[in-house]
């Protein structure tokens, strides 16, 4: 886990690979340094999702923050999976509305049978629901967390994590 100094608007991937000259390594786990306050900082490493970025503005003078890394796979795979529920979701209301429309059994001389069977299509739409909320889940609990520890005085703000 390495932490990056924000110099100008960019963006650091979930690879950790810097995009054009916008950021740069201000140290690596574990490590205590003193920081600028005044700048934006961000946790990124290999094969790990990248934190937000975060400043120390009011955040006490002392800080210390424990990294809580996730792995950027249960990122990507919540994405995939969210876009899947989200396809499947759409899927069933489709089969619903077809059924709403045209789903009425009908027999010989255009006499209805009976009601629409709604059934495939309310199936289809309660998966579709299940598989976005864990594509969701996966998304929010593959994201990098921060936990703050603030104390001390100074200017220059000790930052700590490992």
């Amino acid at each position: 886990m390495h932490l990056f100094g924000v110099v100008s608007d960019g963006i650091i991937d979930d690879f950790g690979i810097r995009r054009g000259k916008d950021h740069r390594r201000v140290c690596t786990a574990p490590c205590q340094v003193k920081l600028d306050p005044k700048l934006a900082y961000v946790f990124a490493g290999d094969g790990l999702a990248r934190s937000r970025r975060f400043s120390l503005r009011g955040r006490g003078d002392d800080v210390v923050v424990q990294v809580m890394p996730r792995r950027r796979g249960l990122r990507v795979g919540g994405a995939i999976v969210t876009v899947a529920g989200s396809l499947t979701l759409l899927g069933g209301v489709t089969v619903l509305t077809l059924e709403a429309l045209f789903g009425a059994p009908v027999g010989p001389g255009d006499e209805v049978l009976g009601p629409p069977d709604y059934r495939p299509g309310i199936a289809i739409f309660v998966s579709g629901a299940a598989i976005l909320a864990g594509g969701i889940t996966m998304l929010v609990y593959g994201r990098t967390r921060l936990k703050w520890v603030t104390r001390g005085l100074g200017v220059l703000r000790p930052l700590r994590f490992g």
